[in-house]
């Protein structure tokens, strides 16, 4: 793919209807967890069909991911594909939102704004269970705090 076509390409985020521009902590909430989705060993499909799932039938927040808990999550991601992967990434959401509560009142805008740099946020954010650095690094094109445009296109 040449860059004139990678520009012209949408982001996942874009695709999903998530507005980064905002960097709203609703906005963010919701890629961290497109991200995770991504960042299991699923098809780009089957994590997009994912989150289309925990979107329709959930609100997205930390809250109400902690009160469908992982059973309610596995479930949604089992109707939308997730077969292997269901049950551990549903507990690693359920986990992430724990600590992402725990830890940053649920904002991950106070994640970012511990983070001292880019490689620092990548750190605070692969302290969370299930995000290694594929994840990281796919989340970050959009976590574009410290001056990086997003450049991750489909």
């Amino acid at each position: 793919m040449d860059a004139a076509t990678l520009t012209k390409a949408q982001l996942y985020s874009e695709e999903l209807g998530i507005k980064l521009d905002k960097l709203s902590d609703r906005e963010l909430f919701k890629w961290f967890i497109a991200s995770s989705l991504f960042g299991a060993r699923v098809t780009p499909l089957i994590a997009e069909q994912g989150y289309l799932a925990l979107r329709r039938n959930l609100r997205l927040t930390p809250q109400q991911m902690l009160k469908t808990g992982e059973k309610g999550i596995y479930e949604l991601l089992l109707q939308a594909g997730y077969v292997r992967a269901a049950k551990e990434k549903s507990r690693y959401i359920v986990q992430a939102c724990q600590i992402l509560l725990d830890s940053y009142q649920g904002s991950l805008q106070r994640l970012h704004d511990r983070a001292e740099s880019p490689r620092h946020l990548e750190a605070l954010v692969t302290e969370f269970p299930g995000w290694g650095p594929v994840t990281a690094n796919f989340s970050s094109v959009s976590f574009a705090r410290f001056g990086r445009r997003p450049t991750l296109r489909r």
